[in-house]
């Protein structure tokens, strides 16, 4: 009786781990089915991009900042302290001429924010786009998400020429979320755990553009792709990512509620949709 327990136990035990792990599997082959997959990078313990160009990342900076956790539900995600490690990021070649290089485009990735003040830079093409958040205890609960897109001419600079978000959305410290976006060349939406969330016009157009600056304008640094960063300024991160993928396409919201669908199952830690995002007074911009 014990031997049939027991092995009854590991069976199951070995169904449920499957199960876990099946959840991640789920995600890479709806990513991986997707039209206009430029880039893929589970962070299964390294920075390999698993899409079509094999565009791998690689550690900058000091190597105590970074380190590997639980993914979102099964495997691994990458951890980043460069607020402490200053200086610190992954750094993806996206020169002017890589197959970056699109009108349109797409972009999701998981993150959980460990407290920190202040912004903090999850994802970057350097000097024409971002998504960061900014925590002011003083003036308001949690982490608001920005999304900005530079002027593709004046790379990296402020003014008309740019669109940025000033929506009332805003995440907790220690939680999973799922966040995204996507440009058509006119109108940049913004994603939370699968749901729209903000919705802007910009006609400037999504760089590099025939006038942007090649090599980059004096005082900039690239136009590489960055975790953890915004490499012009310090805003650094202190937390985890998982599972970025960038599209050449612009995606659905039903494709970007299947991309979430796919890594929640029975057993997901991850936040609940209901939760995925809380509406509070306006976010002052930089």
């Amino acid at each position: 009786m014990k031997i049939r327990f027991a092995l009854a136990l590991v069976i199951c035990l070995g169904m449920v781990s499957s199960l876990v792990y099946a959840d991640q599997d789920a995600l890479t082959d709806t990513i991986m089915s997707m039209g206009g997959l430029t880039a893929y990078y589970p962070l299964e313990g390294n920075y390999m991009d698993v899409g079509p160009n094999g565009l791998d990342g690689a550690e900058v900076g000091d190597a105590a900042a970074f380190g590997w956790t639980d993914g979102v539900n099964g495997g691994q995600a990458m951890t980043i302290d460069s607020a402490q490690f200053n200086g610190s990021f992954i750094d993806i070649p996206a020169p002017i001429g890589s197959p970056f290089d699109t009108a349109t485009a797409s972009s999701i990735f998981w993150v959980k924010l460990y407290p920190r003040e202040g912004w903090q830079a999850i994802s970057e093409r350097s000097n024409l786009w971002y998504v960061e958040t900014e925590a002011k205890p003083a003036e308001w609960e949690d982490n608001a998400v920005v999304w900005r897109i530079y002027d593709p001419i004046a790379v990296g600079g402020g003014g008309a020429g740019q669109m940025r978000d000033d929506a009332n959305i805003a995440i907790k410290n220690d939680e999973w979320y799922q966040i995204g976006w996507t440009f058509d060349g006119l109108t940049m939406v913004g994603y939370i755990n699968g749901e729209q969330v903000i919705s802007k016009e910009y006609a400037h157009g999504l760089g590099p553009v025939a006038d942007t600056p090649d090599p980059v304008a004096a005082g900039k640094v690239n136009y590489n792709l960055s975790l953890g960063t915004w490499q012009q300024r310090d805003d650094w991160m202190i937390g985890a990512i998982d599972d970025f993928a960038y599209f050449s396409s612009v995606l659905t919201d039903d494709e970007m509620m299947s991309l979430y669908d796919a890594m929640m199952a029975t057993g997901s830690s991850v936040t609940s949709k209901d939760k995925a995002a809380t509406l509070w007074g306006e976010v002052k911009t930089k």
